[in-house]
């Protein structure tokens, strides 16, 4: 495969993962999730990831999310179906591929409140784009052993 850059979009050196050859990321541009953490909290481990440039959200597996909402202490907002908090959390989340992790700070993971109104999003909180794959639930893709996790490309950059 050949891969083309144009070194005016991006600064600093790009890192490059294999392929995976996990079912089902493997179907996809798929690359292995060593581990997803919140500050010092483990959120989860050994994943596998699909690198979805076009998805708004950070999908995370469910469990992973409510870990997530846990040790940040928000909780999913009734109206939206977003993660959400009343008090602006502190932590960062950080996706480690292989040795490489890449680290994203509340300015990173919230949505920022001046698109709230774009977005159709109340004041008064917080919202992140971490989310947890809750189409994937009712389609019933967790059957599979290892949760789908997508990552925006924002993380890779």
């Amino acid at each position: 495969m050949t891969i083309c850059t144009h070194v005016t979009k991006y600064t600093g050196a790009l890192t490059y993962f294999p392929k995976t050859n996990l079912s089902p990321f493997s179907y996809y541009w798929g690359i292995d999730v060593a581990s997803i953490t919140y500050g010092t909290a483990t959120l989860s481990s050994s994943n596998g990831a699909i690198v979805d440039t076009g998805t708004t959200l950070i999908y995370i597996p469910t469990s992973a999310y409510n870990k997530f909402l846990t040790a940040s202490g928000g909780k999913t907002d009734s109206y939206t179906g977003l993660a959400s908090w009343t008090v602006k959390p502190t932590g960062t989340v950080a996706f480690k591929f292989g040795s490489t992790s890449y680290t994203l700070t509340p300015a990173q993971y919230l949505v920022p409140e001046a698109q709230y109104g774009p977005w159709g999003l109340p004041t008064g909180k917080y919202y992140s784009w971490i989310s947890y794959v809750r189409w994937l639930i009712q389609s019933g893709a967790e059957k599979h052993t290892k949760p789908i996790v997508s990552f925006r490309a924002v993380i890779l950059a």
